[in-house]
């Protein structure tokens, strides 16, 4: 940024001050030392576990929009019924 320096000092290569890990999928490979078969079983059950709580999930989600789209459906009929009334009333006098 010589652009706001006010002295001559020639400008440095930026310099990366943080090396943050790249992270992947898999962060533990069974190819390590330390892996074993328990550690396996418990990333294969965390893998369900999650994977039924993302389907629970969904079908709540869907069970809550159609829970509203039926209280939509039911204001709106209501709607409809109060009008007709109100303009036959209306008609009447």
């Amino acid at each position: 940024m010589a652009y706001f320096r006010n002295h001559s000092e020639p400008e440095k290569e930026h310099e990366q001050q943080f090396h943050l890990p790249v992270l992947t999928s898999d962060p533990v490979s069974p190819q390590d030392e330390d892996w074993t078969d328990e550690q396996e079983a418990r990333k294969d059950r965390y893998r369900l576990l999650f994977a039924v709580r993302d389907l629970f999930g969904t079908v709540l989600g869907a069970l809550f929009i159609l829970a509203l789209l039926m209280l939509l459906v039911s204001l709106a009929s209501w709607v409809i019924k109060d009008l007709s009334q109100s303009f036959s009333l209306l008609g009447g006098l």
